[in-house]
């Protein structure tokens, strides 16, 4: 069910318009954060296929597009309606990529967690 109509059936859930907001405006502000370390880091990414390297690039541009359509929503343009695709999207783009690790993890083809921890390279 979208946010917004959640907050019109039910009066209650509308102390949370603030907070939500405010959680968009500071995820858009670390995304963008993200998006610079990422092109900074550009050359230190480790080799991979067309499918690898798009599999990593999805979750930051979903990390960008979900609260600029938030803030779309809020002006009542029309990019606005994707918001609750584009945060669902990005929740299914989470789960795969946890996933495919532990995968990898499990078929012992990378130490991702001496990578995340000590910063070692894969």
């Amino acid at each position: 069910m979208p946010t917004h109509t959640a907050w019109h059936l039910n009066g209650s859930l509308k102390f949370l318009i603030a907070p939500h907001k405010a959680v968009g405006v500071l995820l858009l502000l670390l995304a963008a954060v993200r998006f610079v370390w990422a092109l900074r880091n550009l050359r230190r990414r480790p080799a991979g296929s067309l499918k690898v390297k798009l599999g990593h690039l999805c979750p930051v541009c979903a990390d960008v597009c979900r609260p600029a359509s938030g803030m779309a929503r809020q002006f009542q343009a029309p990019l606005g309606v994707a918001h609750g695709a584009l945060a669902f999207a990005l929740l299914l783009l989470i789960v795969g990529h946890v996933g495919m690790a532990l995968v990898h993890q499990r078929k012992g083809r990378t130490n991702f967690a001496a990578h995340d921890v000590n910063g070692d390279r894969i």
